[in-house]
Order: C-alpha cells, then structure tokens, then sequence
C-alpha cells in the first residue's frame, strides 16, 4: 500500500511540474480609444512679447490606437477636425513608445505609463519656430490619455 501512495505522489508531482508556462503578456498591446488629449503650452513668444501658460484641451476630438504583439500598429481619427490614418511598427525602449511611421518613413516617440486598463502618453516639444523664423521658446508639453476598448 505504501509503494501505490509513492507512485501516486511520484505521478502527481511529475504531472504538476510539467504545467506549461503562460506567456506573459505585454500590456500595451490591444486597441486603444483617446478620452482626452490636452496641450500645455509655457514660454516666451518671441522677443519680446509676454510670458503664456496655457492649457488647451481638444474636444471632439478621436483617435483608435491599435498595437499588435507582432509590432504592427495602426492608429486613425480626428483632430481639430483635420482626419487622419497611420500605420507602421511600434517598439518599446523602457517607458518610451517608439512608432516608425509607413506613409512618411518618420519616427516619432512619447514617454508612457500604463495603469490597469489606462495608458497615458507625453511628448515634450522644446522649441517651435514661428512663420517668419523666430524662436518662440516654448515648452509645448502633449498628454493623450487612452483607455482600453477590448
């Protein structure tokens, strides 16, 4: 009786270590819906002219975001009533999202933070130059919020 209960036990243990690992998963991929998109605008326009800090929120504005674990990512929407479609393949690199756009061969990146079914994006824009050339030093700092649709 004793040699069964250890060829039980030896059979089980054997059955149980030999469980498949699961795969972890990476939590960005799956489709993504905008729920807001804000810009903060701090700096000095031109020379000058005032100081501004600013918050500019985009309403009825959207986007789907869609990452796959394959690398390929497509993304398509409306903002400030402009439509627009893109597609190419995405990476990550620690906290930073990094998208090689198809159509124009760009490359873009934003830093990322995911939470639960919630991913935010940032990108800092340190400069931009006006129509006539001038720097306009501003911090143009861009924070898309997303959450989870599937």
């Amino acid at each position: 009786m004793h040699r069964y209960i250890s060829l039980l036990l030896f059979i089980g243990l054997a059955f149980w270590s030999c469980e498949e690992e699961k795969a972890e998963v990476n939590p960005l991929i799956g489709t993504w819906t905008m729920t807001s998109r804000i810009t903060n605008y701090t700096g000095v326009f031109g020379p000058g002219m005032s100081e501004m800090d600013t918050v500019f929120s985009a309403f009825g504005d959207s986007e789907q975001m869609i990452l796959e674990d394959s690398g390929v990512y497509n993304t398509s929407g409306k903002w400030d009533n402009d439509f627009f479609s893109e597609s190419g393949t995405w990476n990550q690199n620690g906290d930073s999202l990094i998208f090689f756009i198809t159509e124009t061969g760009n490359t873009k990146s934003f830093e990322y933070s995911i939470e639960g079914n919630n991913l935010t994006t940032n990108k800092t824009y340190p400069e931009l130059i006006s129509e006539t050339g001038d720097l306009l030093q501003i911090a143009h700092i861009r924070t898309i919020n997303y959450e989870r649709w599937n």
